[in-house]
């Protein structure tokens, strides 16, 4: 197995591999439905079943597929409340958190069901929101 690494940059999502010495580039092109979402990334996150997910200033978020090297978007029109997304983690039951402009986002990647939280749930503040993972 190997075991890549990732680049966040303005254009786009660079991917090294090591054995290769070779990067690879991903963007996004409105003509291909299977693209990075939005060319801001934000974030990289591997979930605890191994898939990755790429946040974007922009274009919401996306799973990437490792076989095909595709992403399935996952942006306002499928209900997330923003589009902009800093970061994403998930936690035992499964549910990814994202930080985004709207708020704390819950969202279910089997069902794909958003459940937003902000001020009114009792956030203190719903701009910057920046998630981390503690042990």
């Amino acid at each position: 197995m190997v075991l890549y690494g990732y680049l966040l940059f303005l254009d786009g999502l660079y991917r090294f591999n090591p054995v290769t010495n070779e990067w690879s580039i991903f963007v996004h092109n409105a003509l291909y439905p299977g693209s990075l979402s939005y060319n801001k990334t934000t974030s990289v996150y591997e979930d605890s079943k191994n898939r990755l997910w790429i946040t974007t200033q922009g274009g919401g978020f996306g799973l990437f597929d490792r076989e095909s090297e595709t992403f399935t978007t996952i942006n306002s029109s499928h209900g997330l409340p923003n589009d902009v997304v800093y970061q994403i983690v998930d936690d035992s039951d499964g549910f990814l958190w994202l930080s985004t402009n709207s708020g704390l986002v819950r969202f279910d990647p089997e069902r794909r069901v958003f459940k937003n939280y902000t001020v009114n749930n009792g956030l203190k503040q719903i701009n910057s929101i920046t998630c981390r993972v503690i042990n």
